[in-house]
């Protein structure tokens, strides 16, 4: 806008709130940093490097608004069954944490704990979203009752790996890769008990389920009448390659390589060596 300190919201031009922070620093000058604040939050470009993107931007976060966080764990510490676990999950609002619960009575249960914001429009969390027009607003926030969460469920047990924890409410499109939750699912499933020693083998489980598929298409990509090289030796020990990823595997190595590789050359020629 022709007015710097301006920025643009849906109803119309409106003014920063600049503040004036001093750093003090030991045995040097103090840094004094002008933080300008809008109603999506402090505007971070200038502060870190967002490359080519021109426009003004500012970051809206659960964590700049004053929490407990504190308060909440310590009452979690003392927390006696799962109505205390919830109570005091309930005031844990950032940052969103899966919470697994177990008790002496043999009961299990899962929270998502953390205060959601209802948006207006799901957005693309890696994406910059327009704040001048409101179609990406904050309209409150999910009620704690509807977060995702379990208790003693009919399979008898839970499994959570970062995973996406239900299709709703929609929370964030950014999850981890299922692969970690499918393992642990395949060897819970596999059978009724377990010794000590199975949970043990379960925590130093390297089989990568992901890597199934993408395995096929490159053994489809080169065919073993391939003769070329390099190539042809790659293919050699991904073939009989049993998915896991140990330090001495040759064919782990060659996937790993691959994939490096594979992201390397989709999107380094439009984002950059860095």
């Amino acid at each position: 806008p022709s007015n710097k300190n301006q920025y643009k919201t849906k109803n119309g031009w409106k003014n920063f709130t600049d503040i004036v922070e001093t750093i003090k620093i030991k045995n040097m000058p103090d840094v004094i940093e002008q933080i300008r604040i809008t109603d999506h939050g402090p505007v971070i470009s200038g502060i870190i490097d967002l490359g080519d993107v021109a426009e003004c931007v500012a970051m809206k976060w659960i964590g700049m608004r004053p929490v407990a966080e504190i308060s909440a764990l310590l009452k979690l510490d003392a927390s006696r069954n799962w109505n205390d676990f919830l109570a005091a999950l309930e005031q844990f609002e950032t940052p969103a944490q899966n919470v697994l619960y177990a008790d002496t009575e043999g009961n299990i249960g899962y929270c998502l704990a953390g205060k959601i914001p209802l948006r207006t429009k799901k957005s693309n969390m890696l994406a910059l979203s327009g704040g001048a027009t409101g179609e990406y607003e904050w309209n409150g926030y999910l009620d704690f009752s509807q977060n995702p969460k379990e208790y003693n469920p009919k399979r008898h047990y839970i499994v959570s790996a970062n995973n996406k924890p239900s299709e709703t409410p929609f929370i964030t499109d950014m999850f981890a890769p299922p692969d970690r939750a499918m393992r642990l699912e395949k060897l819970l499933k596999s059978k009724e008990r377990f010794s000590f020693d199975d949970f043990k083998a379960m925590q130093a489980d390297t089989v990568l389920m992901r890597a199934k598929d993408i395995k096929k298409m490159v053994l489809d990509a080169f065919p073993d009448s391939l003769d070329a090289g390099a190539v042809d030796s790659a293919m050699s020990r991904l073939w009989p390659w049993n998915y896991r990823v140990s330090a001495l595997s040759p064919g782990a190595a060659v996937y790993e390589v691959f994939c490096e590789k594979m992201m390397e050359n989709i999107f380094k020629d439009e984002m950059g060596d860095e």
